[in-house]
């Protein structure tokens, strides 16, 4: 796999996707971001096996491929890094990675990209679209009443639910009970 990119936009695609990236792992690929290169499209993937997030970014394309990448190490290499080419080259039979630019050259080892977890695709059929102040004011109303308590990891998030025309979000503790309709 080979592609180049600029550096820092490399890291805004990745300080998106870090934050879903386990810091530390029973397994221990999920500490790595997938990398996968069809053609001029990179796709970046990071799971923790609750939460799991997809990007994509345009780059010069020159060998397809698949390979996981540490996360953290990267983006510590990335963000040293003035704007810059950079280029990513894997060998994928030996999973070692080599990121030139026009000053220096890294070197680090990834892991074989069909160790890492299948996500499941969301299809159109579960889709809906909501206006992001009418989300964020539907959060505020309703986070308060999540739990905080680790015993009860049910209850430590807002259940949404979609029907034809109507959205509910529903967050209790065991003590209170809120429950937002919105109709459109």
């Amino acid at each position: 796999m080979k592609f180049s990119a600029v550096s820092t936009d490399i890291v805004k695609s990745l300080a998106n996707i870090i934050s879903v990236v386990p810091s530390k792992s029973t397994l221990p690929i999920l500490e790595n971001v997938l990398f996968e290169l069809k053609g001029n499209d990179l796709t970046l993937t990071a799971s923790d096996l609750e939460i799991s997030m997809s990007l994509g970014m345009p780059v010069s394309g020159m060998e397809d491929g698949r390979i996981a990448i540490p996360a953290k190490k990267l983006n510590e290499i990335l963000r040293a890094l003035p704007e810059t080419d950079v280029t990513l080259d894997a060998d994928l039979s030996n999973s070692k990675i080599v990121l030139k630019t026009d000053a220096a050259e890294y070197k680090m080892s990834g892991e074989n990209a069909s160790n890492f977890p299948e996500i499941e695709s969301v299809s159109e059929e579960f889709s809906l679209e909501l206006e992001s102040e009418l989300l964020r004011s539907i959060i505020g109303i309703t986070s308060f009443a999540v739990s905080t308590d680790d015993l009860r990891p049910s209850m430590k998030g807002v259940l949404f639910q979609w029907k034809e025309k109507e959205f509910r979000a529903v967050a209790t503790d065991g003590h209170r009970l809120v429950r937002v309709i919105h109709s459109g």
